[in-house]
């Protein structure tokens, strides 16, 4: 069964979608809507979407504005086009292709509310798919930029920034970080402001379990970890933010003390491990594959759910 509705905004905004009726799906591949914009959207654009789509959840993020069913309902959008006064046009992906670019923020507002997760954005996929496989509905998502990793020094002055902005609006914050290289100045914030954080030193012990990891210590003492979110963006975050782009002479340098590549794998993607071995070799180190799942930012936000 097809459906078809035709909706003129009040400041002439025109939007046609044409949705099919289709059984349930799983929803880390249900579709969703994403308006690739190259300016913000004017404030007025934004709420009447909001209204437009009502019962759905919205992500606003730096350069796009992404729409999905909150509810994973059996009217699901098969192909949608949503026309603005620029000719720009939106495209149906699947959930998963959500992907932050490491210099970029994201916000996601849940339903009601009441816990706010603040996350670096290499963990905004991996948090949001979680939030859709449970359907939780209490969490909102506030993520600071990936590439502050080689920068450590700006995550505590933002994540202080948030958590004072937050206070009171919310039952609780959770902060989904490691140490992350700040030297415990991290802890010596959530300490001061009552707020917890994701147990371990950063996302390699969380994801692998931290007491998992911590038996391979010595095992591991001279390996180079990636994520999911570092395989896909390996170019763009560590060859380029260490400069070995322009000056591949220091390889040798960073990683003569390394032997060998480690993938850690949140998801069985070919694609994210062919990428992870192709960095293995350009970084000349041996190549290993464990598959991790979601390890302890799973269970740690499932104690938050509720």
């Amino acid at each position: 069964m097809k459906l078809s509705n035709l909706l003129t905004a009040p400041f002439s905004c025109l939007i046609a979608a044409e949705l099919e009726a289709k059984t349930t799906r799983n929803l880390l591949t249900r579709p969703k809507i994403e308006l690739h914009n190259s300016r913000h959207l004017p404030k007025s654009l934004w709420e009447t979407l909001q209204w437009l789509m009502a019962r759905k959840w919205a992500i606003k993020s730096m350069q796009n504005w992404v729409f999905f069913d909150a509810f994973g309902a059996t009217l699901i959008p098969c192909a949608v086009a949503l026309w603005f006064p620029t000719g720009e046009k939106a495209r149906v992906t699947d959930m998963t292709n959500l992907d932050l670019k490491p210099s970029e923020t994201f916000n996601f507002n849940a339903a009601r509310s009441e816990v706010l997760i603040l996350a670096c954005g290499a963990l905004a996929r991996e948090i949001v798919d979680l939030i859709e496989v449970n359907r939780w509905s209490v969490f909102d998502i506030q993520c600071l930029p990936a590439k502050w990793h080689n920068t450590p020094q700006f995550i505590v002055p933002a994540l202080r920034e948030k958590i004072v902005a937050a206070k009171g609006r919310y039952k609780s914050i959770f902060v989904a970080y490691g140490d992350c290289g700040t030297g415990g100045q991290l802890d010596a914030l959530l300490a001061e402001q009552g707020v917890e954080r994701l147990d371990g030193p950063h996302c390699y012990a969380f994801f692998s379990g931290n007491a998992a990891f911590a038996k391979r210590e010595e095992e591991d003492m001279r390996s180079f970890f990636l994520t999911d979110y570092l395989a896909r963006h390996f170019d763009k975050l560590m060859w380029e933010g260490l400069g070995l782009d322009r000056h591949p002479e220091l390889l040798a340098d960073y990683f003569q003390h390394y032997r060998k590549v480690v993938y850690l794998a949140q998801t069985k993607d070919a694609v994210l491990e062919q990428a992870a071995r192709q960095a293995a070799q350009k970084l000349g180190l041996e190549y290993e594959y464990r598959f991790t799942g979601y390890g302890e930012l799973q269970t740690e936000l499932a104690k938050r759910s509720s």
